[in-house]
């Protein structure tokens, strides 16, 4: 089976100004193209100096009391620590999931630019593709095998 092309890509750039009560705009958005066969897309966010809190994905980016920047994972399923997935059907054709919920980072209008300039900070996104077909269900093991394939 043949099963697809997968895309990562932004339009908001990459480099962002922090102004205290100002929302980042910040839009990544994964495209799969899927063929013939059903796949698992996996979304791996690395989130320097983020926390990460429950089942509802909320990032925050926390310096002290009412100082933060918070943003939400746009419905992807959790499947271990920053490691979310998709399950897409064969022949589903082409299909795009934003990564950010309203493509929007908040930032508190507590923060200051001497507050948040001695702190590291960092979002970065990749995308995978994996064939559902062989793994049973487990959602684990095809995460492991793309990872392998990858590297």
């Amino acid at each position: 089976g043949e099963i697809g092309t997968l895309n990562l890509s932004e339009t908001t750039g990459s480099s962002y100004i922090v102004t205290p009560g100002v929302d980042i705009t910040k839009d990544p958005i994964v495209t799969f193209n899927g063929n013939n066969v059903a796949a698992y897309v996996f979304l791996k966010v690395e989130a320097t100096g983020w926390t990460v809190s429950g089942a509802d994905t909320t990032y925050t980016y926390s310096i002290g009391t009412n100082q933060e920047m918070k943003w939400e994972l746009n419905g992807w399923t959790e499947l271990a620590d920053g490691v979310y997935y998709k399950e897409v059907a064969a022949n589903a054709g082409a299909q795009s999931w934003g990564v950010i919920k309203d493509n929007k980072i908040t930032v508190s209008s507590e923060i200051t630019k001497a507050n948040i300039s001695n702190y590291t900070k960092g979002l970065s996104f990749t995308a995978y593709a994996i064939q559902k077909d062989g793994f049973n269900g487990n959602v684990a093991a095809a995460w492991t095998q793309a990872q392998t394939a990858i590297n």
